[in-house]
């Protein structure tokens, strides 16, 4: 991989991460995320969990999966204490910059926190994924992460350059790692007005998704995922499409994520479908945002008739602001 997706200029990068303390993050921190509710982390097969087992990468999971982030300052110095020890632990260094992404990516859920903090949580967390990128060289999964942060940080700031890298990124990604980049592509783009043509790509970017992890193109007419659910599996780069270990609740974070994507873009039967598909497995029962998907389902008319308005100060949110990683990976 050519090393222009892992050193931004140093000027560009240093300017922005400067500047950072002018930013309204709260309004895009959800776009980043869900982490993009990945249930693999690790090693050169981008799709296996691989052999981390350090202590401080378990005592990241533990709080994770349980959502625990009155946990993360501790989960954040054990990993720091560790790659102390270790700077050149890839493991570590990845697990770091992801600590530092959820502690960015649900900054509501603890609102009291200095700027400051915010600020040195996004420097963190982009500084980690460049480090994680050079040690990582084959994990395509991470100039996502990588990317959607520049993305973002670029269009704060009107920094083409930065945003160039961050397109450079996610294309990368989606060229290496298609079911997992088609996602990112939508979080990077379901943000923009609706009559773009970043819009449009984020809806395309849905449907290549879905076709990818199928193996076959669905009916865009009827995407009813019933028939494809003894599809899933554990192994290779298809296990990111479905539940498991790391991610117990990928599908229906996924599928939450398409009704909204629809809901923005002012199609009511898609967005209901898209929502229903998240009920096909029996885990839904046991997801702890069930709630926060039946009142979308609810006001599906009132959310879609607000999104197409004229007037986007009234947008409903995509992503709630305590939901961004641990709607997939929470237990």
């Amino acid at each position: 991989m050519s090393s222009v997706f892992w050193h931004a200029s140093s000027m560009t990068g240093a300017r922005v991460l400067a500047q950072a303390g002018l930013m309204k993050w709260q309004a895009v921190l959800p776009i980043l995320l869900l982490c993009a509710c990945d249930g693999s982390p690790s090693g050169s097969d981008p799709t296996s969990i691989g052999s981390a087992e350090h202590p401080a990468i378990v005592a990241f999971w533990d709080a994770f999966h349980a959502s625990d982030y009155a946990a993360i300052d501790g989960v954040i110095d054990g990993i720091s204490a560790a790659r102390a020890l270790s700077p050149d632990d890839p493991d570590l260094e990845f697990f770091s910059a992801h600590a530092h992404l959820w502690r960015l990516a649900e900054w509501a859920r603890a609102p009291e926190r200095p700027e400051a903090s915010q600020i040195a949580a996004l420097r963190e967390a982009v500084t980690g994924f460049r480090r994680a990128a050079q040690l990582r060289p084959d994990d395509a999964r991470v100039p996502c992460w990588l990317g959607l942060l520049e993305l973002q940080t670029g269009r704060q700031f009107a920094d083409p350059e930065l945003i160039a890298q961050g397109i450079a990124n996610l294309e990368y990604t989606t060229a290496a790692f298609p079911e997992f980049g088609h996602f990112c592509e939508i979080l990077a783009y379901w943000d923009q007005p609706r009559d773009s043509a970043d819009f449009a790509k984020a809806v395309e970017a849905g449907w290549k998704s879905i076709d990818v992890c199928l193996e076959a193109p669905i009916d865009r007419n009827d995407p009813n995922v019933g028939p494809y659910l003894d599809q899933a599996t554990q192994q290779g780069p298809r296990s990111v499409c479905w539940n498991g270990g790391a991610a117990p609740h990928n599908e229906e974070g996924y599928w939450l994520v398409m009704g909204d994507l629809f809901t923005r873009a002012g199609e009511a039967a898609l967005a209901r479908r898209m929502y229903n598909n998240a009920k096909a497995r029996d885990s839904y029962l046991g997801w702890q945002f069930k709630g926060l998907l039946e009142d979308r389902l609810q006001r599906l008319d009132e959310r879609m008739a607000a999104f197409t308005d004229t007037d986007t100060e009234n947008d409903p949110e995509l992503l709630p602001g305590n939901a961004g990683c641990v709607l997939c990976h929470a237990r």
